[in-house]
């Protein structure tokens, strides 16, 4: 399965120079945007910045370690690519400056820095046909990328809420148009700060899929996760690990015909709306 996450760190956000054996905490300024794609295997950060942390302008370059470097993420918005799409954001995240991206790597802080980056990125995988450049602060992105996915998977924006992207600390997924393998472990959205995978918004859009938690994101979904939404098709939520208590009540649960639970003695607390699963599997044992 390949993937694109655009991930937006806000003003504040404390940065660990990779770079040194013991680097000092140092808030950023105006926050950070950056780009992560992944084969299903393998996960590449792209982002754009100053050689030198911190200047305003100057001599640019490609940051392969944004995810590890910020302790936080304001923004992250990840959705299923085709191979080609993998592979021209891959290509252009190594040589952004070269034919036929010809994106400059001298970084000017106000006209030419990481949102223009992202944006370039998008426009290159087909996200962003009308070559946007973003806008001004990293965090007022997050609005803008959540509304593409969501209509690039959805077809519309009519149920779009922009109040999730806008109010910081959202993380969604967006699957494609057919049927997929969400194995949310292999997504990788953790930060220092919050090691745990905590998702607010899973769409697997149509087609049928099937939605793959491990002991992680299973004890995420009582505390933080909003809803998930299988849309058409015959979808499956998947727990791997034994022994395990699925805690879907504090959970909007739509479009998902069943719910899988792996070998060992499993519970689950299943959700209150009327659109919940219709059928569980309890898998071996009790």
């Amino acid at each position: 399965m390949y993937t694109l996450t655009v991930k937006i760190a806000a003003s504040g956000t404390i940065y660990l120079d990779q770079s040194k054996e013991n680097p000092v905490p140092d808030p950023s300024d105006y926050g950070h945007m950056w780009y992560t794609i992944s084969n299903g295997t393998s996960h590449n950060d792209y982002g754009f910045a100053p050689e030198t942390h911190g200047k305003s302008g100057g001599p640019g370059a490609i940051k392969d370690d944004d995810s590890k470097a910020y302790q936080d993420e304001y923004y992250t918005g990840t959705i299923v690519i085709t191979a080609q799409q993998y592979n021209k954001l891959k290509s252009f995240g190594k040589n952004p400056d070269k034919a036929p991206y010809n994106f400059s790597k001298n970084y000017k802080g106000l006209s030419h820095n990481c949102i223009d980056f992202v944006w370039k990125a998008l426009e290159i995988s087909g996200f962003n046909p009308g070559a946007s450049d973003g806008q001004f602060l990293p965090t007022f992105n997050a609005d803008n990328v959540d509304k593409i996915f969501y209509e690039s998977l959805l077809g519309n924006t009519a149920d779009w809420d922009e109040s999730k992207p806008d109010g910081g600390n959202y993380r969604v997924v967006y699957g494609s148009r057919k049927g997929d393998n969400l194995v949310i472990s292999e997504l990788k959205t953790q930060t220092k700060s919050r090691p745990e995978i905590i998702f607010n918004s899973i769409y697997t859009g149509d087609g049928d899929d099937t939605i793959e938690l491990n002991t992680k994101a299973v004890s995420s979904l009582a505390q933080k996760l909003l809803l998930i939404d299988g849309g058409e098709g015959d979808d499956t939520l998947k727990v791997t690990p034994q022994n395990d208590t699925l805690d879907l009540t504090n959970a909007e649960i739509k479009e998902i015909e069943q719910v899988e639970m792996g070998g060992g003695n499993d519970t689950v607390k299943a959700p209150t709306s009327a659109s919940g699963p219709e059928k569980y599997y309890g898998g071996d044992d009790n």
